[in-house]
């Protein structure tokens, strides 16, 4: 009979938490929420071996930072090597950022990393953080319940399976919070777990890699219409950017603005890295498609293709800190972990 060892690591967000006196949620401690978890109390999962982790201080994941994301792949690292897989609570409101930035943390991954938290704490009586934990489980523990290895950064939320990299929260109240609109679900959770084995990515034959350094000094950019350009000319004086996540219009259009295309020169003089993303939630950068294709300008824009921007903006700071400038744009524009399709 096989056996698995799971880490559970625990963050914060909704899924822990209760209300404080102003009947506002905050993120309770794990020694106060665990008696809770039914899932790692009882005997449900006697052929799993658990692993329980906290940040000291859990906290409402809108206050995540770098310093957060290298936290839990610290602990990951810690740990790869003696468990089967790992299971991250973590809040809804920026978990895919974190998915994204961990899948680009960990080259060659041969494990899986499941994101998960809920939209109702655990001690609601209607709370989805039980079976969203289940889920869960059954995926870090995979060798248990005969399912495939999935050695990827994933988010399991209500009843779905979706790549890390590929996520965005959709919804504030809706138990399905999560979506991939330009990539395919990895599985379900019905009667049966079913997993679309074509889409995972492959157990690779070499060792995992942590590079787990981040450069924040980036900045997005939202285009709309009648936006004021000059106010970006502060970007660049500001001498602190690094690099620009640009969200444009479509499938890359820009308005026909001189200032706008002379900030973006000015941008690339000083060496400013600058990825093209479509604002839309589905579809792709298609360049020179329209006469207003940004990519008509003859400037070294990278094509972000279909990323999401939590991917874009999390490769961009990875990309930033981990590689030397003659390699930025070829990292960008290459599909590293499954994030794009070019």
């Amino acid at each position: 009979m096989s056996s698995a060892k799971v880490m559970v690591i625990y963050t914060g967000g909704t899924f822990g938490m209760t209300q404080n006196g102003n009947n506002a949620l905050s993120p309770s401690r794990w020694d106060d929420i665990v008696a809770h978890i039914s899932p790692i109390n009882k005997e449900d999962f006697k052929q799993v071996e658990f692993t329980l982790e906290s940040f000291d201080n859990p906290l409402d994941s809108s206050q995540m930072t770098p310093k957060e994301w290298v936290m839990m792949a610290e602990i990951i690292q810690k740990n790869y090597h003696s468990h089967d897989g790992f299971i991250i609570i973590h809040g809804t409101d920026t978990m895919a950022y974190s998915a994204s930035v961990l899948s680009f943390m960990f080259h060659s991954l041969s494990k899986p990393i499941i994101f998960t938290g809920a939209q109702l704490p655990v001690t609601h009586t209607r709370t989805d953080a039980s079976i969203n934990l289940i889920n869960a489980i059954y995926l870090a523990a995979a060798k248990v319940f005969r399912i495939p290895i999935i050695p990827e950064v994933l988010i399991c939320f209500n009843k779905v399976l979706l790549r890390g990299n590929r996520s965005t929260k959709k919804s504030t109240f809706d138990f399905m919070g999560f979506e991939s609109p330009n990539f395919p679900q990895l599985g379900r959770f019905n009667q049966k777990i079913e997993i679309n084995k074509k889409n995972i990515l492959q157990i690779p034959e070499i060792p995992t890699k942590f590079l787990f350094n981040i450069c924040p000094d980036i900045i997005t950019i939202n285009l709309f219409p009648g936006m004021n350009f000059k106010f970006l000319k502060y970007i660049n004086k500001s001498n602190e950017i690094k690099g620009i996540v640009l969200r444009s219009f479509g499938s890359g259009n820009i308005p026909q603005s001189q200032e706008f295309i002379e900030f973006l020169e000015e941008a690339i003089q000083l060496n400013i890295v600058i990825v093209n993303i479509t604002q839309c939630k589905e579809g792709s950068i298609k360049p020179h498609q329209y006469g207003a294709s940004l990519h008509n300008k003859n400037l070294p824009i990278i094509n972000g293709y279909d990323s999401t921007l939590e991917a874009a903006s999390t490769k961009l700071m990875w990309v930033l800190a981990n590689s030397s400038p003659q390699d930025h744009h070829a990292l960008m524009s290459k599909n590293l972990v499954g994030e794009i399709t070019t």
